[in-house]
């Protein structure tokens, strides 16, 4: 049995993120798929909201929940106590890192709730549950729409910025693009319309830590076109 343990769902977002930490940071877990939105009893005494992921620390006896506490717990009980890793998703001044965190919760909060879970619950997570005969248009593009704009506001940090807090690669550019690529395996990116977007996003997919990622296949949903590749016109 694995010492350390993430309950998942292949395209929630947020369990992306997690994922690519774990990825980064080497350390090896054991992943287990979970559809939260049926409210399994046994996922339920771990987390009573019903929401992946859930981090489990054996080794420290530990249960961590929401994608924000178990990245911070992450960097504080593995990454500061080795030095072989010394990775930084949060590097700089207070004011550095505060730029950081609210971009962190601009993509985990604004774009996801405007945006991703109109699309992921109307092409997905309805699906499965077998009450969406059709999907509810209205909503999805609802997410659509408000996609496009969140797009350019990447468009326009990136106009700025080597990356979308600053000079180096941090939480935030995880958080924006575990978040884009749940999107993307549903074809909702129009790649040829944000350049910089593109080559920001395909620097990230490129990196190690992401491969895992895009291998993930959802039943009944094929991914995109690009989803697994690293470069493409």
């Amino acid at each position: 049995m694995a010492d350390f343990i993430l309950y998942h769902y292949p395209l929630c977002p947020f369990s992306r993120k997690i994922r690519f930490i774990l990825n980064d940071m080497n350390i090896q877990y054991e992943k287990t798929e979970i559809r939260f939105w049926r409210r399994d009893v046994d996922f339920l005494k771990l987390n009573p909201a019903s929401e992946t992921p859930v981090f489990v620390d054996k080794v420290n006896n530990n249960v961590l929940v929401d994608s924000f506490v178990i990245a911070e717990y992450l960097d504080a009980t593995f990454n500061k106590k080795s030095d072989l890793l010394n990775i930084s998703y949060l590097p700089g001044d207070e004011v550095k890192k505060a730029e950081i965190r609210r971009l962190e919760m601009w993509f985990d909060k604004k774009f996801y709730n405007e945006v991703a879970k109109y699309i992921l619950e109307e092409k997905v997570y309805n699906t499965f549950l077998g009450r969406n005969v059709e999907i509810n248009t209205k909503r999805l593009r609802v997410g659509q729409q408000n996609l496009d704009s969140h797009l350019r506001y990447i468009e326009y940090l990136l106009d700025r910025r080597k990356w979308l807090a600053g000079e180096i690669f941090t939480i935030a550019d995880i958080s924006a693009a575990t978040q884009i690529s749940s999107l993307d395996y549903l074809g909702e990116i129009s790649w040829s319309k944000y350049k910089k977007l593109k080559d920001w996003y395909l620097t990230v997919k490129s990196k190690t830590a992401f491969h895992d990622i895009l291998r993930d296949r959802i039943d009944g949903f094929k991914p995109s076109k690009y989803y697994s590749e690293f470069d493409f016109d």
